[in-house]
């Protein structure tokens, strides 16, 4: 299910980020298709993601030209509107991704492997043993 970029900013604005915009109405009630952070997958209606500490701002001139709807950070970057200010990049990321994906990581089972030594030896059994099983009872295959 597509969400409208207006329930985006709702979202951030719940939960603190004090999102900073000036967005047309026919802006918000657009529905975001894709959300990413790495410029060479924007397709139109992407909500784009500036993060990181190498984040120069001709991705986001990149993305907007690729079809984002609207850009979220930390930092404004001159030419590129329309722009939610954050006031923290990383939260929104994690917020955004949890409503684009209808939190799925909480249909998830995680398992971690902790120790000194044969950590990558148990994984790797384990994910052996998950997908005989898996395959017998037609599930999809486990991740490592």
């Amino acid at each position: 299910m597509n969400h409208a970029l207006s329930e985006y900013v709702d979202l951030l604005r719940e939960n603190g980020l004090d999102p900073i915009c000036e967005l047309s109405a026919e802006t918000l009630s657009t529905e975001v298709k894709n959300l990413t952070f790495d410029s060479r997958e924007v397709t139109p209606q992407t909500l784009f993601i500036c993060k990181g500490v190498n984040f120069l701002p001709k991705y986001a001139i990149q993305a907007l030209e690729s079809g984002a709807v609207a850009l979220i950070g930390e930092k404004r970057i001159e030419g590129a509107e329309p722009f939610i200010l954050v006031n923290n990049v990383r939260h929104a990321m994690v917020l955004a991704a949890q409503m684009f994906f209808e939190n799925a990581p909480a249909e998830l089972t995680i398992a971690g492997i902790t120790g000194t030594k044969g950590k990558s030896t148990t994984a790797h059994f384990l994910n052996s043993i998950l997908n005989r099983w898996m395959e017998e009872t037609s599930r999809p295959e486990s991740a490592i």
